[in-house]
């Protein structure tokens, strides 16, 4: 594919030209952001938010894994040797994004690939993500207000600098993930596809349609979304000062106890998300 770059990017950008090279590796390539929306919804990639400005695209069977960078103005982007790497079809999807250089490409992803600064995944955004994919594999929304490019980014943000130093903090950010998954269900769309429904099918929760959409159509598993309660139930204690027993029966579902840390806590239940996602996805 022929990709447009500026070769004075490689010559000017301190740590990219190497004499040795006979064909530049580290040019950097611009692309609108929109070019990653089919690796953010097709169940074939992932595309993974490594920190604020660095992420990476992959296939689900490791055929490619390339990292790309966020600059300041919202643009992708990509090394030039990474690309060449890439498959034909893979860059056929990305060609049609790819812009003129505007020459900044100080991020993470600068910072990780140049001078082996790394960063932690927010997974956070990975749960987000995969609510776009659960919703491309059962072909209805089964997510809400899934978000654009913009939001994911800011989401991606938000999460990454959440602190954990006293109950306030770690309530806070539970009552925001609540948010982004739990309430993000779409109840109405759910109820068209569940047939058996009673007459008081109003008073079914968001998660518990869910769940009796994919038991009653899948063979899964009768305590799949145990951490999805898990999360409900803490939202409820975080926003009720007289529930302090949900809090302790959150928590002893997830194998541990209130001489966890709220840090401890809140890893163990971001990875139990993470795995009903992919069982669901998996299904």
């Amino acid at each position: 594919m022929n990709f447009k770059y500026n070769l004075e990017d490689y010559k000017k950008i301190p740590g990219l030209c190497r004499d040795w090279e006979e064909d530049p590796f580290l040019v950097p390539v611009f692309f609108e952001k929109e070019c990653l929306i089919h690796f953010f919804y097709n169940n074939n990639y992932e595309c993974r938010l490594c920190s604020e400005t660095y992420g990476s695209i992959s296939d689900k069977d490791n055929n490619f894994y390339t990292p790309f960078g966020i600059n300041k103005n919202r643009k992708i982007v990509f090394w030039l040797g990474d690309l060449k790497e890439l498959p034909n079809r893979e860059q056929k999807m990305l060609i049609p994004f790819n812009i003129n250089s505007d020459h900044d490409i100080i991020s993470e992803f600068y910072d990780a690939q140049i001078k082996a600064v790394f960063t932690e995944p927010v997974k956070e955004v990975d749960l987000l993500l995969q609510r776009n994919k659960i919703n491309n594999k059962f072909n209805f929304c089964i997510f809400k207000d899934v978000e654009n490019i913009d939001i994911l980014f800011e989401k991606c943000s938000g999460y990454k600098k959440v602190m954990f130093n006293n109950e306030y903090d770690f309530k806070h950010i539970i009552s925001i993930l609540n948010e982004d998954l739990i309430e993000s269900i779409n109840l109405d769309n759910i109820r068209k596809k569940i047939n058996n429904l009673n007459k008081d099918k109003n008073e079914f929760g968001s998660i518990k349609l869910f769940e009796k959409y994919i038991l009653d159509n899948y063979d899964a598993e009768k305590d799949l979304f145990n951490s999805y309660y898990v999360l409900f139930y803490l939202r409820i204690w975080a926003d009720h000062r007289e529930a302090k027993s949900k809090l302790y029966d959150s928590i002893n579902r997830i194998g541990l106890t209130t001489n966890n840390s709220y840090e401890e806590i809140y890893v163990k239940l971001i990875d139990e998300l993470f795995k009903t996602n992919e069982k669901i996805l998996n299904l």
